[in-house]
């Protein structure tokens, strides 16, 4: 499970009172911006791992089923962008093909 932590934000108020405002409720409104932001990640990674799935299924030959569980990633680097999710890291170990 991959999730954000701790998350911060400025907020830079036109006016002092909004400024006050955003001061005081400085904690939930974090609060509630790292819990939409791990909602947002999640929903991305459920996609990544689909498009993975897909695309794995596509070379694998009918009636074989390619078994990923023995591989270990290193050196990973999450990039969050506009259009999504990118891993990016070395897999290391052995692949399976197991006959259905």
């Amino acid at each position: 499970m991959l999730e954000l932590q701790d998350l911060t934000f400025d907020y830079d108020a036109e006016d002092s009172v909004t400024g006050a405002l955003a001061e005081a409720f400085h904690e939930p409104i974090r609060q509630s911006l790292q819990a939409a932001a791990n909602q947002a990640l999640a929903r991305q990674l459920e996609r990544l791992g689909e498009h993975l799935g897909g695309a794995l299924e596509k070379i694998t030959p009918p009636g074989v089923m390619l078994d990923l569980s023995a591989l270990q990633l290193s050196s990973v680097q999450i990039h969050i962008e506009q259009q999504g999710v990118r891993l990016d890291g070395t897999a290391t170990g052995n692949a399976r093909l197991v006959l259905r």
